[in-house]
């Protein structure tokens, strides 16, 4: 054995080596770039899922406010006559009878253009005692429409306040709201026919 010759022992050989910076370096971009990928796929369904919830949503909070609306016109004993008429397309007042004690109450069904909201209200004379539904998010638009039994549409200017409250029969009802921001406006509409329905009213058959 040659002392003065160099075995190489202390040189690392090419499979002892580390990786360089470049390689490191290629390394970390190719996972950044598969790791930004699976998060931007992530992160798409995460919307898609919030948005179908969304407009699930939406969906069963109209289709409540649309419900309860139909039940109060249908078992409403008269429509109060607005004291301003340009405002019955945003808003009614019902009376209903109690069956069994014969107590009349006051109901009010509104839109409040300011906060954007339909809601049900009970009054008692001039005063609102307590409202017991609240819908958010709504487009702000005529709501209501009002035909006698003849299929005319009564409007603030056809006749009097009073002729809208005595000769309405049917009532056409419009909502479009969307109480979860994202997807655009739900919109439901129903006719509803009332329970007392003045057809052989003079007034209202000319």
């Amino acid at each position: 054995m040659n002392p003065g010759k160099d075995t190489g022992s202390s040189r690392p050989r090419r499979d002892e080596q580390g990786f360089t910076v470049v390689e490191l370096a290629i390394v970390a971009l190719i996972s950044s770039l598969l790791l930004g990928s699976i998060l931007g796929i992530l992160d798409g369904q995460s919307r898609a899922e919030r948005r179908v919830t969304a407009v699930a949503g939406n969906q069963e909070l109209v289709r409540q406010a649309m419900v309860s609306f139909q039940r109060d016109l249908r078992s409403a004993e008269s429509i109060v006559a607005p004291a301003d008429p340009s405002t019955a397309s945003r808003r009614v007042d019902l009376v209903h009878v109690d069956f069994d004690s014969g107590a009349r109450s006051q109901l009010r069904w509104r839109l409040d253009a300011a906060r954007r909201e339909l809601v049900r209200e009970v009054v008692v004379g001039a005063t609102v005692t307590a409202t017991t539904f609240r819908l958010t998010g709504i487009e702000v638009q005529p709501m209501l429409r009002y035909f006698d039994a003849r299929g005319r549409e009564l409007t603030a200017g056809s006749g009097t306040a009073a002729t809208l409250a005595s000769c309405t029969a049917r009532v056409r009802v419009q909502i479009a709201a969307a109480p979860n921001e994202g997807p655009a406006p739900l919109a439901v509409s129903s006719e509803v026919e009332l329970r007392n329905r003045r057809r052989n009213d003079r007034a209202c058959t000319r």
